[in-house]
């Protein structure tokens, strides 16, 4: 009976943290598009977009690493764990010369 009273207050505290997330968002957005025009408004809305994957992209590999390393820890085989954090390491190397060449890319044709 516990868990059952929990769960819906859990819900309920989710719904009204929803609502209240969407009632910022609305407001914050007409301010936006108000202080920035609708050129700009578009410009806005495409750099966070590229920034919320970039973000989403980082957070999955940052995630999947400490998986990996905390169960090669747990394993205790040292080769196992340095050839895991290599790994790691040049994926995210990659990963970040990577957007920096697109970035860099999209830079210089904008400019042009």
């Amino acid at each position: 009976m516990a868990d059952a009273k929990r769960l819906v207050k859990n819900t309920l505290v989710m719904y009204v943290r929803m609502i209240l997330i969407m009632v910022v968002s609305i407001y914050t957005s007409r301010v936006v598009l108000d202080k920035l025009g609708v050129d700009d408004y578009g410009l806005y809305n495409a750099v966070a977009s590229i920034v919320a994957m970039v973000t989403f992209l980082n957070t999955t590999l940052s995630t999947s690493t400490s998986r990996f390393i905390t169960y090669d820890l747990g394993k205790g085989d040292s080769n196992k764990l340095r050839n895991t954090f290599s790994t790691s390491f040049y994926a995210h190397l990659i990963l970040a010369v990577l957007i920096v060449l697109i970035l860099e890319t999209i830079g210089l044709v904008h400019d042009a």
